[in-house]
């Protein structure tokens, strides 16, 4: 049974039907069963590729999250969630975020016991999750561990070790900003005000961590 649901951006791996293709998927996946909790942790992946292109006509029905048993939603497609698009037409956001929210309803029926853990290093999902999850409440948030980050792949494993971390000890209702340094902060700043003023996303709420800190459970 399905206890917990690990949310991640997509990759390149989407035209072969296959995110497994990432070092990234592997490395999550080589953990999880090294922490005796794969059989209770599906992986999934936020894909704009549902958003703009609908590639087998089940976006109304499923939304942008794909379950790591169906990739074939987005098989043959290879396009990137690049920032700019959705800066250039603005609706798309807004329907991305739609979709975001048909998905967790979604999981919702499916898996109603499951809780929820996100990690997003693509700034467009991130914002999207973020509206659908914080400012619209499509979904019970003391269900969700939400670990923010500066839009980058730089320290990505330092951010997934963090929040498989948090999933290994069952930690709900976290909205962390998991970060580098006093640097990173100001590019985070930076960051969350083009958001606010591109898409009216306001990162608010977040305990701010950074890496090497210890936390007791």
């Amino acid at each position: 049974m399905v206890s917990r649901i690990l949310i991640l951006p997509c990759n390149r791996g989407a035209v072969y039907g296959n995110y497994f293709i990432s070092k990234i998927w592997r490395y999550i996946d080589k953990k999880l069963r090294r922490m005796n909790l794969r059989h209770e942790t599906m992986l999934a992946a936020m894909d704009s590729i549902i958003t703009r292109f609908n590639p087998v006509g089940d976006r109304l029905e499923k939304g942008s999250i794909i379950f790591e048993n169906e990739m074939y939603r987005v098989m043959g497609y290879d396009a990137a969630p690049n920032m700019r698009i959705f800066e250039k037409n603005p609706r798309l956001f807004t329907e991305l975020v739609n979709d975001t929210i048909t998905s967790m309803r979604r999981i919702s029926k499916e898996h109603p016991n499951a809780d929820i853990y996100a990690l997003f290093w693509v700034g467009i999902y991130q914002a999207a999750f973020y509206k659908a999850i914080y400012e619209l409440n499509v979904f019970p948030k003391n269900r969700v561990s939400m670990v923010l980050r500066n839009p980058s792949v730089m320290g990505v494993f330092r951010s997934i070790n963090y929040i498989l971390h948090l999933l290994r000890n069952s930690a709900k209702g976290r909205l962390i900003l998991y970060l580098k340094d006093e640097k990173q902060y100001s590019y985070w700043i930076k960051y969350s005000k083009k958001c606010l003023n591109l898409f009216g996303v306001e990162f608010k709420g977040y305990e701010l961590k950074y890496y090497g800190v210890k936390e007791q459970f």
